[in-house]
């Protein structure tokens, strides 16, 4: 199974990348939507995995412990470019050191399974 290691993303937050995902589409851009229920903060990409791996996953996770915080969205870019449209991604303003220790976090964890 493809798997990743991710935050969900508010409802109003949602709403708002919904709209500007229409005003991409609009375009006549070739691009695949992300439904809005599948939107989400990219931690770690793991790629596919068996189910014996993502119960240790789940298991080396469940330690895991962060206080809660803030995420507020600066900017928003495109990846590769705008002429190659394959993701659209969000800057963060505040909160992303709190992201990058939460990723560093999980990281160790994994780590602690075999899993780089």
């Amino acid at each position: 199974m493809r798997t990743f290691i991710a935050i969900e993303i508010p409802a109003e937050l949602k709403q708002k990348i919904v709209a500007i995902q229409k005003k991409i589409a609009e375009t006549g851009a070739d691009i695949k939507l992300v439904e809005p229920e599948n939107l989400h903060y990219n931690l770690k990409f793991l790629g596919e995995i068996d189910q014996k791996t993502a119960e240790k996953v789940k298991n080396a996770l469940s330690n895991v412990s962060f206080p809660a915080f803030d995420i507020h969205i600066s900017c928003l870019g495109t990846f590769p470019s705008l002429s190659h449209i394959r993701v659209v991604w969000l800057g963060v303003k505040e909160g992303s050191q709190q992201l990058a220790a939460l990723a560093a976090t999980i990281e160790e964890a994994l780590a602690g399974i075999g899993i780089a």
